[in-house]
């Protein structure tokens, strides 16, 4: 009776949140990438029907149109440099990775096979990974820092 509520209380609280929060993360990295590539691509489009319009008038106009285009441009280019420093592809990929992985130790862990201990180590080792990917992403960070 106790292994049995063990094993309940160690699925829900262990394997099922944990897969629910990685879940939730790898979406949210998902949607802020592709929120930044739309936004990045709105801006270039704008900046380029800024400077055709620039072509169409003379003047001040011209000027104005110039400005904006550049404008324009540059915040593209700080919305992809913002991309970039949050590595939000990357950050889906992790999350989405780690939440596979527990799908994978829940499915295990609901088919009753094989000793308790090495079940256990099985989801933990998932755990483990998943902070050693943190380690990986930490040192290229430091390593393109200081490139």
């Amino acid at each position: 009776m106790r292994t049995a509520q063990f094993l309940a209380l160690y699925r829900e609280l262990r394997i099922s949140e944990q897969r629910a929060f990685y879940e939730l993360r790898s979406r949210e990295s998902q949607a802020a990438h592709e929120q930044t590539v739309t936004l990045r691509n709105v801006l270039l489009v704008l900046s380029a029907l800024a400077g055709v319009a620039g072509q169409l008038v003379s003047g001040t106009g011209r000027a104005v149109c110039g400005v904006v285009a550049a404008v324009l441009a540059a915040l593209a280019g700080a919305v992809t440099a913002y991309e970039a420093l949050m590595r939000f592809s990357q950050l889906h990929k992790l999350y989405g990775d780690a939440a596979l992985s527990l799908a994978e130790a829940e499915i295990d862990w609901d088919a009753d096979t094989g000793d308790l201990k090495d079940r256990m180590a099985r989801v933990e080792q998932v755990f483990l990974s998943e902070r050693g990917q943190w380690g990986q992403l930490q040192l290229q960070e430091s390593e393109e820092g200081e490139s």
